[in-house]
């Protein structure tokens, strides 16, 4: 990862890029931000040019034996550690990141704006959360208390730092006190999640949303995607890099329309009519399943704001279903009930990340849309 491949983030780049160059780069820093905001592709490109042998005006050189390595995160001085899950063969205790460390290297040249659920379904296939364990956190202190391999720097990233709770504990020494030459990157999405005493001491760098353009752009030159489509992507993905990527490999009118089927179906309220809706979006993968949720919930919103008389952002409008009569309840819907639908949605989404069983949890969402959409044809509410 070169910081040209880095997606938009020029400020904050050219910030650390400039940190290194003047050998100010901290030795704990703490990149927070989601995953398709691009945090591990800025440590990743950090990392390769605090490790360059020969480095250049704007990074690392590209040529080196060092800069060849962490072209496939085999660097001997380059330490990873992120949640995993227990191994076969061995117990949760026992197992640490470099049990799974081909298939995180697997992922992330692929994709290095991979998300943690993506990563816990590739390496596991229960609901087990994943975390950071006791294990772990010993063999970063004593791989970082050794000296380099190759006479240089020596760096530990941390991805999902979050997942590391109260074992975080046995990190605080080598934070504050981390021995020469030595950087430490955490990465993590939720913050508040991180102990406090891990927090002081590192240097905070919040890593914002990634702009509308410099994601409509990506996906027009990298992925071939034309630009009505790109505009459609970025405006749902909300500056997350990994959610356009997912939205991308999805049709677009089968999102919008499954989506608004929902709200048709739950407006009826009939079980059997709510059951095949259901049982339709059980056979989507979880991907989708999501990008339906998050098109539902972009709709919803749009109606939030223009009840407000706020600017917003169009959907697209899906073609060939006849949603006239939705669009006409959303239209008259209230502000509350509008309101009480996009928490139902995005709790349903929430637990949907979490792995709770799919079938079980729409079922009873379309249940509660259909009593606020029925409390507004019974009552006549209208803002």
């Amino acid at each position: 990862m070169n910081y040209e491949d880095i997606v938009g983030q020029q400020k904050l780049v050219e910030s650390l890029r400039k940190s290194i160059a003047d050998a100010t780069f901290p030795h704990a820093i703490m990149l927070i931000g989601k995953p398709g905001y691009g945090i591990l592709s800025i440590a990743l490109a950090a990392s390769k040019h605090l490790l360059c042998r020969n480095p250049v005006k704007y990074g690392a050189c590209g040529e080196c034996l060092s800069c060849h390595q962490m072209s496939k995160l085999i660097h001997p001085d380059f330490h990873v550690a992120f949640p995993v899950v227990k191994k076969a063969g061995r117990t949760r205790k026992e197992t640490v990141s470099a049990d799974f460390l081909p298939e995180w290297r697997d992922v992330v040249l692929n994709n290095p704006y991979t998300g943690l659920n993506t990563w816990l379904r590739k390496i596991s296939t229960t609901s087990s959360k994943g975390d950071i364990n006791v294990a772990e956190c010993n063999r970063i202190v004593q791989e970082m208390n050794l000296k380099s391999y190759s006479g240089g720097r020596k760096i530990q990233v941390i991805w999902m730092a979050e997942h590391l709770g109260k074992n975080g504990n046995k990190l605080l020494k080598l934070i504050e006190e981390p021995p020469e030459n030595t950087h430490l990157i955490l990465l993590a999405e939720d913050a508040d999640s991180i102990l406090r005493t891990i927090q002081s001491r590192c240097q905070i760098i919040r890593v914002p949303r990634l702009d509308d353009e410099d994601l409509k752009s990506y996906l027009v030159s990298s992925r071939g995607i034309d630009i009505q489509r790109s505009s459609e992507i970025a405006n749902i993905a909300d500056g997350d890099l990994e959610k356009a990527l997912q939205y991308s490999e999805v049709s677009r009118d089968a999102t919008n329309a499954a989506a608004l089927q929902w709200l048709s179906v739950a407006r009826k309220g009939e079980a059997v009519s709510i059951r095949d809706w259901v049982d339709q979006f059980d056979s989507y993968n979880l991907e989708e399943q999501k990008i339906i949720l998050e098109a539902l919930l972009k709709i919803l919103r749009s109606t939030l704001h223009a009840r407000y008389g706020l600017p917003s952002k169009q959907m697209s409008e899906p073609r060939g279903m006849g949603n006239k009569g939705i669009h006409s309840v959303l239209r008259s819907s209230g502000i509350d009930q509008v309101t009480e639908m996009v928490s139902i949605v995005e709790e349903a989404l929430m637990l949907l990340e979490r792995n709770v069983h799919g079938k079980i949890l729409l079922f009873n969402a379309s249940l509660r849309l259909h009593r606020i959409l029925e409390g507004r044809l019974t009552d006549k509410m209208t803002q």
